[in-house]
C-alpha cells in the first residue's frame, strides 16, 4: 500500500484538500479552516491510528449528547463545543489513514458508522434536554421523528448504492461523487446539501444561544422531507432496472 507522507503543511493541504464546493458552506468556510491545521498537527506529532481517532470522536460525541441532555444553558454550551470537536475528529481519521497508508474497508466502515451514530445520539440528547428544560413532550416526539427519518435516509442511501449504483461496477464500493448541476438529480443533491449544511450551523449556534428548539424542528422537518422525496425520486429514476 502506498504511503503518502507530506513534509510540510502546504504539501499536506494540497494532497488532502477536500475541495468543498461553495454550497457546502459549513465545511468550506467553518470546519475545514480549523480542521486542516489541527489534522496536520496530529499527523505530524502523534502515532494515533485512524480507528483510535474514530473511537475518541465517539467518546467525545457521547459526552456532547450527555451535556445536551441535561438541558441547562451552561451544559448545552459545553455540548455544542464538544460536538464541534467531534466534527474535527471526523476529519482526523480519514486523512491520517490516507496520509500514513493505513486505509482499509473496515476503517472506512467504522468511520461511517461513527458519523451516523454521532448524529443520532446528539439528536437524542438534544430532544431529552429540551424536554428537561422546557417540559414539553413535543420535543421528544420531534427528536424521535428526526432520528427515525435520518436513519431511514441512511438506509435508503446505502440500499441504493448496493442494489443500483455499485452493481454497474460489479463490486461493492461506496465512492463519493460530486453532483452534476446539469441534471435534475444533481440539482436536487446540491439543494439538499446546501440545506443540510444548516443542520450543523443551527446545532452549534443553537447550542451557544440556547435556541436548540429551532434545530430540532429543522432536523425533524428536513429529514422527513428529504427521505420521502429521495424515495419518490429514486423509485422513479430506477423504475426500469
Amino acid at each position: 500500500m502506498e504511503n503518502l507522507k507530506p513534509e510540510n503543511y502546504k504539501e499536506f493541504k494540497e494532497k488532502f484538500n477536500y475541495n468543498d464546493p461553495n454550497y457546502a458552506f459549513y465545511y468550506k468556510f467553518i470546519k475545514r479552516p480549523i480542521s486542516y491545521p489541527l489534522t496536520w498537527w496530529v499527523f505530524k506529532n502523534t502515532n494515533y491510528t485512524p480507528n483510535q481517532l474514530t473511537l475518541m470522536g465517539v467518546v467525545i460525541v457521547l459526552l456532547s449528547a450527555l451535556f445536551f441532555s441535561i438541558g441547562t444553558y451552561v451544559m448545552v454550551i459545553f455540548g455544542a463545543i464538544l460536538f464541534f470537536v467531534f466534527e474535527i475528529f471526523d476529519d482526523f481519521d480519514g486523512v491520517i489513514a490516507r496520509g500514513k497508508g493505513l486505509t482499509s474497508k473496515r476503517g472506512a466502515w467504522f468511520d461511517t458508522m461513527g458519523g451516523i451514530f454521532g448524529k443520532v445520539i446528539v439528536m437524542f440528547g438534544i430532544s431529552i434536554g429540551l424536554y428537561n428544560s422546557l417540559e414539553e413532550s413535543k420535543y421528544l416526539i420531534l427528536g424521535l421523528i428526526a432520528i427515525a427519518a435520518y436513519t431511514l435516509a441512511n438506509i435508503l442511501d446505502m440500499s441504493i448504492k448496493i442494489y443500483f449504483t455499485n452493481k454497474k461496477h460489479k463490486k461493492l464500493k461506496f465512492a463519493e461523487h460530486k453532483p452534476d448541476p446539469k441534471t435534475l438529480g444533481g440539482k436536487l443533491s446540491i439543494l439538499s446539501e446546501s440545506i443540510m449544511n444548516l443542520w450543523y450551523v443551527l446545532l452549534i449556534l443553537g447550542g451557544l444561544t440556547n435556541m436548540l428548539y429551532l434545530f430540532i424542528w429543522f432536523a425533524a422537518i428536513y429529514y422527513s422531507i428529504y427521505t420521502v422525496s429521495q424515495f419518490i425520486y429514486r423509485s422513479r429514476f430506477y423504475r426500469n432496472q
